[in-house]
Protein backbone atom coordinates (compact mmCIF):
# COMPACT_ATOMS: atom_id res chain seq x y z
CA UNK A 1 0.00 0.00 0.00
CA UNK A 2 0.94 3.48 -0.97
CA UNK A 3 -0.68 6.95 0.86
CA UNK A 4 -0.94 10.19 -0.61
CA UNK A 5 -1.42 12.68 2.07
CA UNK A 6 -3.76 15.62 0.87
CA UNK A 7 -3.18 18.88 2.60
CA UNK A 8 -3.68 22.46 2.84
CA UNK A 9 -0.21 23.71 2.15
CA UNK A 10 -1.51 27.50 2.13
CA UNK A 11 -2.28 27.08 5.44
CA UNK A 12 0.04 27.02 8.86
CA UNK A 13 1.20 24.37 10.33
CA UNK A 14 -0.39 22.31 13.46
CA UNK A 15 1.80 22.03 16.75
CA UNK A 16 3.50 19.09 15.14
CA UNK A 17 4.56 20.59 11.94
CA UNK A 18 1.81 19.23 10.01
CA UNK A 19 -0.48 20.99 7.67
CA UNK A 20 -4.53 21.16 8.00
CA UNK A 21 -5.77 17.41 6.32
CA UNK A 22 -8.11 18.54 3.07
CA UNK A 23 -10.47 15.54 2.91
CA UNK A 24 -12.77 17.66 0.97
CA UNK A 25 -10.36 17.69 -2.06
CA UNK A 26 -9.42 14.07 -1.71
CA UNK A 27 -13.12 12.95 -1.79
CA UNK A 28 -12.99 14.91 -4.86
CA UNK A 29 -9.71 13.25 -5.89
CA UNK A 30 -10.94 9.81 -5.52
CA UNK A 31 -14.63 10.72 -7.57
CA UNK A 32 -12.07 11.94 -10.17
CA UNK A 33 -10.41 8.91 -10.25
CA UNK A 34 -13.01 6.37 -10.09
CA UNK A 35 -14.75 8.55 -13.00
CA UNK A 36 -11.20 7.62 -15.44
CA UNK A 37 -11.58 3.88 -14.01
CA UNK A 38 -8.74 4.35 -11.02
CA UNK A 39 -10.13 3.25 -7.85
CA UNK A 40 -8.39 4.25 -5.11
CA UNK A 41 -9.28 3.83 -1.04
CA UNK A 42 -9.27 6.65 0.92
CA UNK A 43 -8.03 6.65 5.04
CA UNK A 44 -6.04 8.98 7.22
CA UNK A 45 -7.17 11.90 9.62
CA UNK A 46 -10.50 13.54 8.18
CA UNK A 47 -9.77 10.56 5.37
CA UNK A 48 -7.22 13.12 3.41
CA UNK A 49 -5.09 10.22 2.58
CA UNK A 50 -5.81 8.43 -0.97
CA UNK A 51 -4.53 4.97 -0.29
CA UNK A 52 -2.93 2.88 -3.58
CA UNK A 53 -3.86 -0.50 -3.15
CA UNK A 54 -2.64 -2.28 -6.43
CA UNK A 55 -2.03 -6.34 -6.93
CA UNK A 56 1.04 -8.14 -6.54
CA UNK A 57 0.36 -9.42 -9.87
CA UNK A 58 0.42 -5.51 -11.43
CA UNK A 59 2.20 -5.53 -14.42
CA UNK A 60 5.04 -2.52 -15.59
CA UNK A 61 2.20 -1.73 -18.46
CA UNK A 62 -0.79 -1.11 -16.10
CA UNK A 63 1.70 0.38 -13.38
CA UNK A 64 2.28 3.32 -16.37
CA UNK A 65 -1.53 3.98 -16.67
CA UNK A 66 -1.85 5.39 -12.87
CA UNK A 67 0.15 9.32 -13.24
CA UNK A 68 -1.67 10.09 -16.57
CA UNK A 69 -5.13 8.66 -14.41
CA UNK A 70 -4.10 10.67 -11.68
CA UNK A 71 -2.73 13.69 -13.31
CA UNK A 72 -5.81 14.04 -15.26
CA UNK A 73 -7.82 13.90 -11.82
CA UNK A 74 -5.36 16.64 -10.38
CA UNK A 75 -6.26 18.87 -13.63
CA UNK A 76 -10.27 18.08 -13.07
CA UNK A 77 -10.40 19.25 -9.68
CA UNK A 78 -8.86 22.45 -10.37
CA UNK A 79 -5.73 21.55 -8.35
CA UNK A 80 -2.74 24.19 -8.39
CA UNK A 81 0.71 22.73 -7.80
CA UNK A 82 2.40 24.77 -4.64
Amino acid sequence: MIGIEIVKPNEAKDQLGCYPADGDLSALLQKKCFESGLILERGGRHGCVLRLLPSLLITNQELEVFPDKFEQALLAADVQPV
